[in-house]
């Protein structure tokens, strides 16, 4: 979630709510960033991912991914920093945001020094994406200074 400058309030805990019990923000873009399934199944294999106890949402069951790779490729292109997932990894993807889009979300709930509060007027699933992608935003590039674009280059 991106929030307009000029609408936001940051509260003296960090959090970006309006004061008291309160749970709405501003807005200009909420999205996620999604990863192929390869690499999410490596990330899953090494620790603290491989304590996790929820169930994987994979990439073919994700309702918002499909929506989104309806009019673009939304999964984050990527390379190792070394030779394994445990050297880290590199991941880029190209994202377009109206700065000037000005909206308001709720949030499902609240925590603060004395523990935390739900929102009763909150609704499952919140605000989505709208509207068009950007033009010009087809996928990305690979960033300069990569092995992989050095291959590419090289190619």
């Amino acid at each position: 979630m991106t929030h307009p400058a000029n609408s936001t309030v940051v509260r003296t805990n960090g959090t970006i709510l309006a004061d008291g019990y309160n749970f709405t923000t501003s807005y200009s873009h909420i999205g996620q960033i999604f990863f192929d399934d390869e690499l999410v199944g490596q990330a899953h294999e090494t620790y603290p991912y491989n304590t996790v106890t929820a169930d994987r949402t994979y990439n073919a069951d994700d309702q918002i991914l499909t929506q989104e790779a309806e009019d673009m490729d939304p999964i984050a292109k990527w390379e190792y920093l070394g030779d394994t997932i445990s050297d880290g990894v590199l991941a880029w993807i190209r994202i377009g945001i109206d700065t000037s889009a000005d909206a308001a979300t709720q949030s499902a709930a609240a925590y603060y020094a004395d523990g935390g509060v739900a929102n009763s007027d909150s609704s499952s699933g919140g605000d989505g994406p709208g509207g068009d992608a950007p033009s010009g935003s087809g996928a990305p590039a690979i960033p300069s200074g990569t092995k992989a674009a050095a291959a590419t280059e090289s190619a």
